[in-house]
């Protein structure tokens, strides 16, 4: 699973709208629209963050269940072969 490293790069990115925004000779009505263009890119980067984190996750877990499985798979395996064993050598201390 990749990691993600959304809330550094949201803050990165505030960081440098807000500098930007501040240095830029813009009128009140312009710095208004573009600080409201910025938060806009700055939702929709969060939800692609989080959308993209959810996947992950989801990833990870079906991975992990899957595993899962095949252990429980495999230790049912063994249980069997282990109570043929154990009914083989009762049948030859039996005899």
């Amino acid at each position: 699973m990749k990691k993600n490293n959304w809330p550094l790069i949201i803050l990165v990115g505030l960081i440098s709208a807000g500098v930007a925004l501040l240095f830029a000779p813009k009128s009140g009505k312009e710095l208004r629209k573009d600080i409201q263009d910025k938060a806009n890119k700055t939702k929709d980067s969060v939800k692609t963050s989080a959308d993209n984190l959810k996947n992950d996750f989801k990833e990870a877990y079906f991975e992990a269940e899957q595993e899962v499985e095949i252990e429980l798979a495999h230790l049912d395996e063994r249980q069997r072969e282990l109570r043929e064993t154990i009914s083989s050598i009762e049948q030859e201390l039996n005899h």
